[in-house]
């Protein structure tokens, strides 16, 4: 994460909320430009999160890194002493319901302009996780789930746009 200046930010952190935007957005540039080179950067990034963030064991994505790759799953390997949540409110090591939903959304995006087997896969897996672990009735959201998808105790999230 960077900030105005392009300066790092929380220890030179990446967040799979920021990528998620970052994917759409470059997919919306070269939709509207038909510049490679915004769909190369969207596939780049995608390919990053594959690498780092892909939870092998559970499906789904780590939500918070280091700028190696390294998930972020406790306080201890967070970028601020005694720091527990990361920038959006998540407490290290837990998935969130708005990251998983921007990262089906922006997988959707990318796979409109970019048709790849991977991409398909992780895309239908995201929708399994949406659609099967994250919205329970009567139609809300669990905000916040541990790394196997079962649902932290907190609040659930009313209108998510998918």
């Amino acid at each position: 994460m960077l900030d105005r200046t392009g300066e790092p930010l929380e220890g030179a952190t990446k967040h799979g909320h920021g990528s998620a935007y970052a994917i759409s957005a470059c997919v919306a540039c070269y939709e509207l430009t038909l510049n490679r080179e915004c769909l190369e950067l969207a596939k780049q990034a995608f390919t990053w999160l594959e690498e780092h963030a892909h939870d092998n064991k559970h499906g789904g994505y780590f939500v918070f890194y280091r700028r190696d790759g390294k998930p972020i799953l406790s306080g201890d390997e967070g970028p601020v002493p005694g720091q527990t949540k990361d920038p959006i409110g998540t407490t290290f090591g837990f998935k969130d319901g708005n990251t998983t939903a921007d990262l089906l959304d922006c997988f959707a995006d990318l796979y409109r302009v970019w048709p790849d087997t991977l991409l398909r896969k992780r895309l239908e897996e995201m929708l399994c996780i949406v659609r099967d672990r994250l919205v329970v009735a009567p139609g809300v959201m669990h905000m916040f789930v541990h790394p196997d998808w079962t649902p932290v105790p907190d609040f659930a999230r009313y209108g998510q746009s998918l």
